[in-house]
């Protein structure tokens, strides 16, 4: 909530400085000072509200569409964990996973991919999927293309060392965009996941309140966002069974993530083999081929079809 806080103090700053320039030069112009001022002072709110709305609303298309929720007709859902690998949370959410033969992916930061490469490992043996959510956990709305790369490409080799598979997912820290975030994640071939479900977890409500919010919520076609990572989740771990409960009295199968995106809904866990898939990307272009039971590609195997 602070980086979000922040990111926005940053783009109010950035857009009141253009509003002043704006309204010196409308004053240039000849406009009388009370009237350059109103202009400007409403041009620079309106566009600061514009921007705001482009890099927070995760619908917003104005710097690239996320792949937020799998089809309307649906009727499954796909679990995602944020924030890890955490040497606390991660292995207790993996032993439930393994005991109820749920699929997930966990979007790995890089820094502790380094610190806990062996959960990792684990995370891809167990047939899980693997995704991208950068390196340090910083938001990237104001880095140039070159240094989102780098931010990418530092959390890439991480798990690929670790795993021996680099993702097919990419999810940006706190969903945040800028105008090169989500054309640097579809030039490297990965898809580029939002989620549609999220029940504040990262707050550390207590378990009752995570679990209310999940099963109140629901619908088919989401996808859940949880964090197994970045601090206290004992709450979201003891909320995870409950979810998964709940989910199964609703109807509601809990299928990979790659199978939710391209519109493959049938029930089924995480599998020792992987498939020859295709996901369906973020809105726009052709999606990327991913290996269905782990959404990672082995070294060496580029995605076809890119999204640009």
């Amino acid at each position: 909530m602070k980086e979000i806080v922040r990111t926005l103090l940053v783009l109010a700053i950035l857009w009141a400085g253009l509003a002043v320039v704006l309204g010196v030069v409308l004053r240039n112009a000849g406009i009388g000072f009370a009237w350059s001022t109103r202009i400007a002072a409403c041009l620079g709110a309106a566009g600061f509200l514009f921007l705001t709305w482009g890099a927070v609303s995760l619908d917003a298309p104005l710097f690239g569409r996320l792949a937020n929720r799998g089809p309307s007709g649906c009727g499954a859902v796909a679990l995602t964990f944020d924030d890890g690998p955490d040497p606390s949370a991660t292995p207790a959410v993996l032993d439930l996973l393994r005991r109820t033969a749920t699929p997930a992916t966990f979007f790995l930061v890089g820094r502790r991919v380094l610190e806990s490469p062996l959960l990792v490992r684990r995370i891809r043996a167990e047939g899980h999927g693997l995704g991208n959510h950068g390196f340090a956990h910083r938001p990237l709305v104001f880095l140039t293309p070159g240094m989102i790369r780098r931010e990418l490409d530092r959390t890439d080799d991480a798990i690929r060392r670790a795993a021996g598979a680099r993702p097919a997912f990419a999810r940006l820290p706190y969903g945040l965009r800028g105008p090169f975030t989500v054309r640097a994640i579809r030039e490297r071939g990965e898809t580029a996941v939002g989620w549609s479900l999220y029940p504040g977890d990262a707050l550390r409500p207590s378990a009752d309140r995570i679990t209310a919010r999940v099963l109140s919520r629901v619908r088919p076609g989401d996808i859940l966002l949880l964090h197994d990572g970045g601090g206290d989740r004992a709450s979201t771990v003891t909320a995870l069974p409950r979810i998964l409960e709940g989910l199964r009295a609703k109807g509601l199968p809990v299928v990979r993530l790659e199978d939710l995106l391209a519109g493959r809904c049938a029930e089924g866990g995480p599998a020792s083999a992987p498939r020859r898939g295709r996901a369906r990307g973020s809105g726009r272009g052709r999606g990327s081929d991913v290996l269905d039971s782990q959404a990672a590609r082995p070294e060496g195997v580029k995605a076809q079809g890119s999204h640009r």
